[in-house]
């Protein structure tokens, strides 16, 4: 074993050639290792790295050595590291699967295996340490590997997992996926295995909520787009609001029982920060008769009209998206603050098109955490929580009495199955899943926003709940007692008086208009694609001389599906619509055909299963022009 100089050798030089060109971000972050200005996130987590020659007299480098609390660990098996490979190979990977997920790279014998037996599978590498990595570099050609699979390099995870979900929802992968690690990674660098594989669950869980509220609820989300649209001249647009409330102190009111604890304190401060309610704290607010500079209201279906209704409207705005139930709209007669929801596909586009300015604001798992974004967005600092328990403290879901929130005894929420865990004060509390992905959505918002911004000050005043990770819990008397006079609520007039929007009813028929255009001209594509369904099903028996006629038929029922999928309206109104279903569809094509052998048969799915899926396409695309048409 040699910890020698490393960077001079000519595996190093091909690895690192190939990496500039195909994975520049592993590139630079490897020369910045090396000249200083990158340090290592995982450095204390091994004592020592070594390179491991062929034997003692031998220049050729064999293996890569880790050292640990006085033991030392070989990277891969040092005599057989093919055969070690196949072993795991042969276990860890499967047929089924259209991704692989590998925590660990190691000497990427396992990797070239997985490559070469499943060309078509995609693979994405997490590699935690760069200083192993460089040893790695200079251990052997790796070249193939880096050209072909995804990395990332002591990144951070929630990098990884925006990407991942898009290659998720790409129907190539039809959303199969293994996650996988060697024992030696898991084993070295058990902190941060741990911490991945604790993200990744927290993450497929959210997925699996944010799958299920897409197939409910887009065709409700479109239908309220393209009505809400029509009332943007009613309302101020909140980019002009954006980075206007820099070093004001941003109070995001929740509707969690400890909001009983302090919510008589926030009256007496509304001149020296602003106070955002989110939605159900608003009537929360209202039964202690205290009431916030702003309330956000996003809900998409009618229950969310009880918000707004009997409020008096003097002196609070409404923060919008165009997700809102129409009628709340109706009902709500005050001011009204539009924000330009980053998931309103619709509206986005709308505005892109007219050329009017309009940041966006993160849509999420909860109001609450869309509210967070918008106190951020607005240069808030710090930013202050209250009422966001996170948990059924005193038994209850929310302050005040609210007749639809979950209220019980410790046997009903046992019963319930819903988690105990520990609160702030250490004290055995219940919570249930929308609340944990809250918790991980914030902890997320508040990474991100704190990278960007290294100055921010996020503060836990809830006196009570779960808490949030990474947030200092204070007691809201203490942190508002320095505070001083912002004169918060005439700027709050000021910027809405000056960014209220014209009336753009004219654009928004034109709009209109010109999308009924594009869904004409994608109905012409539907109907091509139709014909050539046709044809590949009057081909009953396939010879030698029929193959090729056969084949171009499949190519351009394929084409035409491209085609379909990559025109501006299925991107913009189709697709949202059918995504899940689609996406669905798809997995189930695979489980039924993909290893069918019978040519009939496989003919017979591919072709129904095409078939139902251009019916679906055409059902929402006139459901869609419909609706464009009557607004």
């Amino acid at each position: 074993m040699e910890n020698q100089q490393l960077g001079n050798n000519e595996y190093y030089e091909k690895n690192m050639a190939v990496l500039q060109e195909k994975q520049p971000h592993i590139y630079q972050k490897v020369k910045a290792f090396e000249d200083g200005t990158y340090k290592s996130k995982v450095k204390d987590m091994y004592d020592a790295i070594f390179l491991a020659h062929k034997d003692d007299n031998s220049k050729e480098i064999m293996n890569v050595v880790i050292s640990k609390n006085g033991d030392n660990y070989l990277v891969c098996d040092h005599n057989d590291p093919f055969g070690q490979a196949k072993k795991w190979l042969d276990v860890a990977i499967s047929d089924e699967s259209k991704i692989e997920l590998i925590f660990g790279m190691g000497l990427s014998y396992h990797i070239e295996l997985i490559l070469e037996k499943y060309p078509k599978k995609r693979v994405f590498l997490i590699e935690p340490s760069v200083e192993l990595f460089v040893y790695l570099l200079n251990s052997r050609d790796m070249t193939h590997i880096f050209e072909k699979v995804w990395m990332l390099l002591e990144e951070d995870f929630e990098i990884f997992f925006r990407n991942f979900l898009r290659l998720y929802w790409d129907a190539r992968n039809k959303g199969v996926f293994k996650f996988q690690t060697i024992s030696l990674y898991s084993l070295v660098f058990d902190r941060v295995w741990n911490e991945f594989r604790e993200k990744m669950t927290r993450q497929m869980n959210n997925l699996t909520v944010d799958t299920a509220t897409r197939h409910k609820l887009t065709q409700l989300w479109l239908t309220n787009y393209v009505s809400n649209i029509k009332r943007l001249k009613e309302a101020s647009n909140a980019d002009g609001f954006l980075g206007k409330f820099k070093g004001v102190p941003g109070i995001l009111v929740s509707a969690g029982p400890s909001l009983e604890n302090n919510i008589h304190l926030l009256n007496g401060i509304k001149d020296k920060c602003l106070l955002l309610s989110a939605s159900s704290a608003r009537l929360s607010m209202k039964q202690f008769n205290v009431s916030p500079h702003m309330f956000m209201t996003v809900d998409a279906s009618e229950g969310e009209t009880r918000i707004v209704e009997n409020i008096s409207c003097d002196n609070e705005y409404m923060v919008y998206s165009n997700q809102l139930a129409p009628r709340s709209l109706d009902l709500f007669d005050g001011k009204k603050i539009f924000i330009n929801y980053n998931s309103d596909f619709y509206t986005t586009n709308f505005l892109q098109w007219a050329g009017i300015k309009s940041g966006f604001v993160m849509s999420a798992p909860s109001v609450a955490n869309t509210c967070f974004d918008f106190l951020y967005r607005l240069g808030c600092n710090p930013i202050i929580f209250v009422g966001q328990d996170l948990a059924f403290t005193k038994a209850k879901q929310y302050a005040g009495k609210i007749d639809y929130g979950i209220d019980g005894t410790e046997e009903t929420f046992k019963d319930a199955g819903y988690p105990l865990v520990k609160d702030i004060y250490d004290n055995d509390v219940y919570t249930m899943p929308p609340f944990l992905a809250m918790k991980t959505c914030f902890e997320d918002q508040i990474t991100r926003a704190k990278a960007e911004n290294p100055d921010l000050v996020v503060i836990n005043c809830t006196e009570g709940g779960i808490g949030i990770d990474g947030v200092e819990n204070k007691s809201l008397e203490d942190v508002i007692r320095d505070f001083e006079d912002n004169k918060v609520t005439d700027l709050i007039e000021e910027l809405y008086q000056a960014n209220m929007f014209d009336d753009h009813t004219d654009k928004i028929l034109e709009f209109n208009k010109f999308l009924v255009t594009e869904l004409d001209g994608l109905k012409g594509l539907i109907d091509k694609q139709k014909d050539a369904l046709d044809k590949v099903e009057k081909f009953k028996i396939i010879s030698k001389e029929s193959r090729k006629e056969f084949d171009k038929l499949l190519k351009e029922a394929d084409y035409l599906s491209r085609l379909r999928e990559g025109t501006f309206i299925y991107k913009l109104l189709i697709s949202p619509l059918l995504q899940v279903q689609l996406f669905q569809m798809g997995l189930q094509f695979v489980k039924d055909n993909e290893h069918e052998k019978n040519f009939k048969k496989k003919k017979k799915v591919y072709v129904e299963t095409l078939r139902e899926q251009v019916g679906m396409i055409e059902e929402k695309l006139e459901w869609v022009r419909g609706m464009l048409v009557e607004e």
